[in-house]
């Protein structure tokens, strides 16, 4: 059995690594930027609010959905999806689904959006746009809401379209107000 003073040691050279406990990380733990759910977010992030987003953005990553959605591969649901989203720089990130026979194998387009996102050193999410051909517009699946919630601020706007032109917006909390955070790793 270890000796006192070799856990000690072992705990310091642990913290001095940058790593943290569970009950140092319950300490730092913030829940007024998402109530529902603790975060375990670095303070840079966490200071950041995300910008005003004025119509002319959010219909330009509309758009941006749309056109891509006619790039989607889905030879077996025939349910095309695009996606974009709005990178903190202002750049705009897209993607479209991408299925597979092997059914588990498939992307879905708000991850392949985010995946360009990633690839391009962007970390940060201000917003989200989904179109679909479906009766009613589409939410992302809870797949993607985690993954746009790992890079998306809770307030962030996800606006949902389908191609008769029907919308809603609603914040990225209200799609995912549970979502799975560090905190609890």
């Amino acid at each position: 059995m270890p000796s006192e003073s070799s856990t000690t040691s072992a705990r310091n050279r642990f913290t001095a690594r940058g790593f943290t406990t569970r009950k140092a990380r319950a300490s730092t733990l913030t829940s007024a930027r998402f109530p529902h759910t603790p975060l375990d977010v670095p303070a840079s992030k966490a200071a950041r609010r995300p910008r005003k987003l004025d119509s002319a953005i959010l219909e330009e990553l509309v758009e941006s959905a749309a056109r891509i959605r006619e790039h989607a591969y889905a030879p077996y649901s025939r349910f095309k999806v695009g996606a974009a989203v709005l990178a903190s720089s202002g750049r705009i990130f897209t993607g479209c689904n991408v299925e597979n026979c092997s059914y588990g194998l498939a992307l879905c387009a708000e991850r392949a959006a985010v995946a360009a996102a990633v690839a391009a050193g962007e970390t940060q999410l201000e917003a989200a746009a989904v179109v679909t051909g479906a009766e009613e517009p589409s939410p992302p699946c809870g797949m993607c809401l985690q993954t746009l919630a790992e890079f998306g601020d809770p307030d962030a706007p996800v606006v949902l379209v389908n191609l008769r032109g029907l919308r809603r917006r609603l914040a990225l909390r209200d799609l995912m107000p549970h979502a799975f955070a560090r905190s609890y790793l």
